[in-house]
């Protein structure tokens, strides 16, 4: 297969950043004490996102609804909280040196817009599908973007060899204790606006956000129920649960924020230990709650953020009269293909 790549510059406020951290990557589960140092940093860099009410979802489900909107970000994703503060942690050499991932997309944006902010070089392998908007955010955002393969099958390997022969350091989504810190903010967030929330539904790719979501609502309050969410056609989270150990499965379903073909070893760890249930949604009842999350908040969400809606949607009545916080994990959905579900 061919990879092809281009690069972009690096700002002179991230050249500036550079010399703060450096305190080396986390090896292993955070602890309390990541967690904690993770919320400062983030907090330095990004503002909390909006957690609203919801009438319209709230009606629609029986449950009592509050959205937490990660679309509101810089990169429209929830993926730069654990970029920066996974970035944040390299030591003088490894940002020298700088830093690559695979992705499908929004993860690839939070390493790039980290990258910017701190001054590290970041390269991005995204597949084939990664929509151009997607790309083109990348770019933007200062990252070398390489595309290799037709999924995330394909470019993992080719991004493990490329760092291997470049020297880079390897950001694996669902494998990083930085990355998993940094996502863990978003549930500080909803515990300090709603410390009364009795379930979080949360979307499922690599399992980092929802591994990260455990650490930290599970912590502090063990009742509330953390209910992960698939595609039908990308469900290797839940296979592996029912399994008991990491399996890997075929990828079948548009949203390509989810489409991961296992989970990554150390989200699964926490996984099995701490997430309630992983429910499974098709691909069409994500398309239908693109289109009810745009009716009911205004806000647009991209197939992985609307995975948790499509959940709720299908699965709601089992949470009735409940506090519930669906997390909209990201909003980098194509015009054409929003055009797309709006005319079905």
């Amino acid at each position: 297969m061919e990879i092809m790549c281009g690069r972009s510059s690096m700002s002179a406020r991230g050249a500036a950043e550079a010399s703060n951290g450096g305190g080396g990557r986390i090896e292993g589960i955070p602890t309390m004490v990541d967690l904690l140092e993770a919320r400062a940093l983030v907090n330095r860099y990004l503002r909390p996102t909006p957690l609203h009410f919801s009438h319209g979802l709230s009606r629609l489900s029986g449950c009592e609804v509050y959205v937490k909107y990660e679309n509101c970000s810089p990169i429209r994703s929830f993926k730069a909280r654990g970029a920066l503060y996974s970035l944040w942690r390299l030591t003088a050499d490894e940002r020298r040196a700088g830093a690559i991932t695979e992705s499908t997309g929004n993860h690839g944006q939070g390493i790039a817009y980290a990258g910017k902010m701190l001054g590290i070089p970041a390269t991005i392998v995204v597949p084939s599908i990664t929509p151009e908007l997607k790309r083109q955010a990348i770019r933007s955002f200062g990252g070398e973007l390489c595309v290799f393969g037709d999924n995330m099958s394909d470019t993992g390997p080719q991004t493990r060899k490329m760092a291997a022969e470049s020297g880079k350091t390897l950001i694996e989504d669902g494998a990083d204790g930085g990355l998993m810190a940094g996502a863990a903010t978003i549930a500080w967030e909803i515990l300090q606006d709603l410390p009364d929330v009795q379930v979080m539904v949360v979307p499922v790719g690599s399992g980092n956000l929802i591994a990260a979501t455990c650490l930290v609502a599970k912590r502090l309050n063990p009742a509330i129920r953390v209910v992960g969410v698939q595609a039908e056609g990308a469900a290797a989270a839940a296979l592996s649960l029912k399994r008991g150990s990491i399996v890997q499965s075929s990828i079948d379903t548009f949203a390509e924020g989810i489409a991961d073909s296992a989970p990554g070893p150390l989200a699964f760890e926490v996984l099995k230990k701490d997430v309630d249930e992983i429910a499974l949604v098709s691909d069409k009842e994500i398309g239908q709650s693109i289109v009810t999350v745009l009716s009911e908040t205004g806000h647009v969400a991209e197939g992985a953020g609307a995975a948790a809606f499509a959940a709720l949607e299908k699965y709601g009545s089992k949470w009735a009269g409940l506090k519930v916080v669906p997390i909209l994990s990201g909003g980098n959905l194509p015009v054409e293909r929003l055009h797309s579900f709006l005319h079905r």
